[in-house]
């Protein structure tokens, strides 16, 4: 069973039934007055007609009612009497009957129709509707039939000799019903009461129920209502046609679904009563239809699932700018309720003003309803809550809502809350601007402001200072006291530096134990310097560090925009240059960059590259310098000392060219050559028969951090073929202090592999006592700058005593270099030093040279 589409689709089928009534009584030879009556009363009652009535002319020209429904008795008479006073006059109705033609009384929504035989109007047809304008196209058209039925029963009252053209006239009606029920969209089926009263009988089906019902019209007409509808009595269907056939009330049935063993689907429809006692079901099979608000529901209700559990706020607002939704989201952020929110202007509920000028902002809302395309909010956008307890950084975008026409009918606002990313990437972008030890900014940063502050100074015509500082001996702090402690001096040190500087300057960690402070908007070199030594003045007061007092000095260079340069990296590179400077002359100081310096750098960066080229060129040579026994003044060992035979330069010393080696890391291959050099020259002077000495090589402290340092040296020893005995490795007693764990487990190696291990320049360092004699050492050597001073003070000779008699008690053998005055070898031999070199006993020479002393 299916839908009721339409009224009219009713209203059309009830003429149908009312035609073939009229058609049935003229066939039977009713009385003229009888058909009239029957067609008056069947409009009214089974087509919604209010008013219908037949009015025939008389012989004397008036109008006399003949048959009427809808009226009351009284009705009847004023209208007679109406009739009776105005004649055909010049109303719609006269006009009807002068012209023979539909006359419409669009007002009262009334149509007369003239009855006409033979060419001449006997009569009028007045038909009144409840819908305006229905008698235009549509009710004219539908009531035709029963004005030419009107014709046929004037004929067979008037005789039946024309009873065959009436039977055909009949006949073509009957098409024209059977046609018109045939055709249409909706399924019909009628039935009648059976004889015992308790069932329904089908007596016609039309194609579109034979097809909606899975049933030939053959197998329909004649069954019972169960046939036709197996589901009847499960839907109740059954009821409603005996409260139909019993009330004469039409009734409607909803959607329902029928699944029985000949078809399923869904079908909605009205069941009515015609005056012969038959009963219409006219559906529809809305199956599709059920299917797709089904389909809408199920959406309608994702949807709303969907906004009720996405993160993002959603409010929505018709083209007012009036809310009429909120979801979950929406409600906790604005503070305001769905329910309560609905009606109210989104400039209330929505409350947004700008982060930095604190202004009421422009209501995407707005903007996307008036440009008619999605909107997005500025990033500077914050939410205001109802109750003015909470703030919002929100991100945010309108869009309009339009309907299946494409018309806007609305707009949608999606937010949702970025406070905690904006807080974020306020840590982030604080992060990436800023050292994370002393969250000082970092050198990003610095060049920022510097490039800033630059382009302020050339335009003010002032003077910008760059200043970068390097913390003197740092990495003792580190080594001696741990990184924790060297952590917490960097942040000390930049605490002190920020509280003498002006509020505009900027303090930046450049990284390691290295700053850099950018000072704007000065007038002269003056204050610079003034400012730098306020700088080195903040390290007279000790630092606390492990509840220790530790003092430190510092290191600063000085470059000046734009007289140094008007590039940020160029200013920081020569202020760099500055402060080596002031590190190579005695550190503890500042220093303004000049381009002498400049000359310098350039100077050492040649020599840096040439010195590459001249370990391929084999430039570098060794120097021997012969050590001497004070017991019986024998030589007793040497000292391998590196040359560089420049071939511009000359012959070289290794202080202008050693930290060179050192910085730029040529120090490996080097002192890896030294060596290798030296044990081959020891192992050809034994094969040459002279006697074996001990041949003292230095190990840079680069080369003592190799992870392969051991290996390599036994490799060298196995190339060579030189007894481990007649090496000797001496480290300075700085470098064996870096990582004591790990220097006493490299000197023990050593020491294993049978060589001789010396400490270099001892007295020079902080070496704890009590770390020394963890160390598997052969010799001590005691530093030059004890042995020079032994002959002018006697704190100098109290010292070097000292050192002589912890040697001893350590079991160590103690050689003094540097010696150069025959008081100073004296003083040395009294205190019972075992071994010295120096200028006073041989100066460095080549190879050849030496052999003379064997």
């Amino acid at each position: 069973m299916g839908k009721f589409e339409t009224d009219d689709q009713v209203h059309i089928h009830a003429l149908a039934y009312v035609l073939e009534g009229i058609t049935q009584r003229i066939l039977k030879e009713q009385p003229l007055q009888e058909i009239f009556q029957y067609l008056c009363e069947e409009l009214v009652q089974s087509s919604n007609y209010p008013v219908v009535y037949i009015a025939v002319k008389e012989d004397d020209g008036s109008l006399r009612i003949k048959a009427q429904g809808g009226l009351t008795e009284n009705q009847v008479l004023s209208l007679q009497k109406g009739l009776d006073e105005s004649g055909l006059g010049q109303s719609k109705l006269g006009q009807a009957i002068r012209d023979n033609t539909v006359q419409i009384d669009s007002l009262q929504s009334v149509a007369y129709m003239p009855i006409s035989y033979d060419d001449c109007v006997v009569g009028v047809l007045a038909l009144n509707f409840q819908l305006e304008n229905y008698f235009l196209v549509t009710g004219v058209a539908q009531l035709k039939p029963f004005v030419d039925q009107l014709k046929l029963a004037l004929w067979a009252d008037e005789g039946r000799q024309k009873l065959q053209l009436e039977k055909a006239a009949l006949a073509a009606s009957e098409e024209r019903f059977r046609d018109m029920v045939e055709t249409m969209n909706s399924a019909v089926v009628t039935f009648k009461i059976s004889d015992d009263g308790k069932d329904f009988i089908c007596t016609d089906i039309n194609p579109v129920a034979e097809r909606v019902e899975n049933i030939s019209r053959n197998q329909a007409i004649g069954s019972s209502l169960t046939h036709v509808f197996p589901m009847a009595t499960e839907l109740e269907i059954d009821k409603l046609l005996f409260q139909v056939y019993d009330t004469g009330e039409r009734a409607r049935f909803p959607a329902v679904f029928f699944d029985n063993y000949r078809a399923k689907g869904w079908s909605e429809g009205v069941i009515y009563k015609l005056s012969t006692g038959s009963i219409v079901v006219l559906y529809d099979e809305v199956s599709q239809r059920v299917l797709s608000e089904d389909e809408l529901w199920q959406e309608k209700e994702r949807a709303q699932v969907t906004l009720a559990s996405i993160g993002d706020a959603v409010l929505t607002t018709d083209v007012f700018g009036v809310v009429t939704y909120l979801n979950p989201v929406a409600e906790a952020m604005t503070g305001w309720k769905n329910e309560d929110a609905q009606g109210v202007e989104v400039e209330r509920v929505f409350d947004i003003f700008h982060e930095i000028t604190s202004e009421p902002m422009r209501q995407p809302i707005w903007q996307c309803l008036i440009e008619d395309r999605v909107v997005e909010l500025s990033n500077h956008a914050i939410l205001k809550r109802k109750d003015g307890l909470r703030y919002y950084h929100i991100d945010d975008s309108a869009a309009p809502i339009r309907d299946r026409n494409g018309q806007v009918i609305g707009a949608v606002l999606v937010f949702h809350d970025v406070s905690e990313k904006r807080e974020l990437l306020h840590r982030l972008s604080h992060q990436a601007h800023h050292d994370s030890l002393t969250d000082l900014p970092n050198r990003q940063l610095f060049i920022d402001r510097l490039q800033q502050a630059i382009l302020h100074a050339l335009r003010e015509q002032l003077l910008v200072a760059v200043f970068f500082i390097d913390l003197d001996e740092f990495k003792l702090v580190n080594d001696t006291l741990g990184h924790a402690a060297g952590d917490s001096l960097l942040c000390q040190v930049g605490k002190r530096f920020k509280a003498v500087l002006r509020q505009g300057d900027t303090v930046a960690r450049q990284g390691g134990d290295e700053f850099l402070i950018l000072l704007p908007c000065l007038k002269s070199e003056r204050h610079a310097a003034h400012v730098a030594q306020k700088l080195l003045d903040v390290f007279n007061t000790p630092f606390q560090l492990l509840n220790q007092e530790v003092y430190i000095t510092a290191s600063l260079g000085i470059a000046l925009a734009p007289l140094d340069g008007e590039e940020p990296e160029v200013l920081i590179q020569r202020a760099d240059m500055a402060m080596y400077h002031v590190k190579a002359e005695g550190r503890n100081s500042y220093s303004f960059y000049t381009r002498d310096l400049n000359e310098r750098l350039a100077e050492r960066l040649s020599l840096q590259n040439e010195m590459r080229r001249a370990l391929e060129r084999q430039e570098f040579l060794l120097y021997y310098q012969p050590q001497y026994r004070l017991s019986d003044g024998q030589f007793c060992g040497m000292e391998a000392l590196i040359r560089w035979q420049h071939p511009e330069r000359g012959l070289l010393l290794p202080g202008s060219f050693i930290s060179i080696a050192e910085d730029s890391g040529l120090i490996l291959a080097l002192g890896e050559w030294v060596l290798r050099s030296a044990c081959a020259q020891n192992k050809f002077w034994q094969d040459m028969g002279y006697p074996p000495l001990r041949l003292a090589v230095n190990l840079s402290a680069r080369q003592f951090r190799q992870k392969n340092l051991v290996e390599q040296i036994s490799q060298i020893l196995e190339e060579t073929g030189l007894d481990p005995q007649w090496l000797v490795l001496e480290i300075t007693e700085s470098i064996s202090m870096e990582n004591v764990v790990a220097s006493v487990e490299i000197l023990q190696k050593l020491k294993n592999m049978g060589i001789h291990l010396a400490i270099d320049d001892f007295g020079t360092g902080f070496s704890s006592l009590s770390y020394l004699s963890r160390f598997t050492l052969n010799t001590l050597k005691i530093d030059r700058s004890f042995v020079s001073i032994l002959d002018k003070s006697a704190g100098g000779h109290a010292i070097v005593l000292t050192i002589i008699q912890l040697a001893k008690n350590l079991g160590l053998n103690v050689l003094a270099e540097g010696v150069e005055t025959r008081v100073q070898l004296d003083h040395l031999r009294s205190m019972g030093c075992d071994e010295v070199q120096g200028f006073l006993l041989g100066k460095p020479v080549p190879k050849e040279e030496i052999v003379s002393l064997f």
